[in-house]
């Protein structure tokens, strides 16, 4: 992890990629001229030609090959920076799944395969459900028992 300034760690390893392209918006208005520095799991490096302050609720996309991502994000340190500011954004709402495509996006893993991946472990997760869907009707007083004994 690297530090920071005023001994702070960052969380999550970042990386420079200039194939991202990121919208920030505030108060439904998009900031201008968004610059992606950097990105990681956790956040974005950014530049604007726009005022930012720390603690500043945003919402983010992030276009990346063959996909995209949306979501929340804040502030976690700005300054004035030539005429704009540059800061750190930390992503504080994003799903799941839209975070593992951000993860594999920024190692560059291509949509198609991560994509596949994840279409299997929703059909895998689907094919369990189903089969516990069956069996709790096939024998539901499995299920009373073990609800009696998990009540008590």
């Amino acid at each position: 992890m690297a530090t920071l300034s005023g001994g702070e760690r960052r969380r999550h390893e970042r990386r420079d990629r200039d194939d991202l392209t990121l919208r920030l918006s505030f108060s439904g208005r998009s900031l201008p001229d968004v610059q992606l520095r950097n990105v990681s799991s956790g956040g974005f490096g950014v530049q604007v030609n726009a005022e930012i302050k720390a603690g500043q609720a945003l919402k983010f996309e992030l276009d990346m090959p063959g996909d995209s991502v949306k979501g929340g994000a804040k502030v976690v340190w700005a300054e004035a920076f030539h005429m704009g500011y540059r800061g750190g954004i930390e992503i504080t709402d994003l799903g799941w799944l839209a975070r593992r495509r951000l993860s594999r996006a920024i190692d560059g893993q291509p949509p198609i395969v991560e994509r596949l991946i994840d279409g299997l472990l929703l059909i895998a997760a689907a094919v369990l459900f189903g089969l516990v869907a069956v069996d709790l009707m096939r024998h539901p007083e499995n299920f009373l028992g073990l609800l009696k004994r998990l009540g008590g």
